[in-house]
């Protein structure tokens, strides 16, 4: 850069167009990155420590607004993990709804 020019502006960051999509049902840090699988029609999200400190009902709120999102973009298949890829959740395989596992508390 020469003395007098404008500085560069740097790009604004682009969101997975998934993880964009799903954002805009998630109005906490909650979602930290989405996995999809389109071979086996399975979407899975990886969610962050803020989400565990929510209560329960919360929780159970927001995870069936993400699954029903996920099946309106075509997933069969819906899995939450926390950031160790431990299992916080998945889609009920016999019937509808989610099975949600409580979170692994901090040690």
């Amino acid at each position: 850069m020469r003395p007098g020019e404008p500085a560069a502006t740097a790009a604004p960051l682009a969101l997975d167009p998934l993880l964009q999509l799903l954002a805009e049902a998630d109005p906490g840090p909650w979602i930290v990155s989405a996995h999809p699988e389109p071979a086996l029609a399975l979407l899975r999200l990886t969610l962050g420590p803020a989400f565990a400190e929510l209560p329960a009902a919360s929780r159970r709120q927001w995870v069936d607004r993400w699954c029903q999102k996920a099946q309106e973009l075509g997933y069969e298949r819906f899995e939450l993990v926390d950031e160790q890829q431990r299992p916080l959740g998945r889609k009920a395989l016999v019937g509808s709804g989610m099975i949600l596992l409580d979170p692994v508390p901090k040690v």
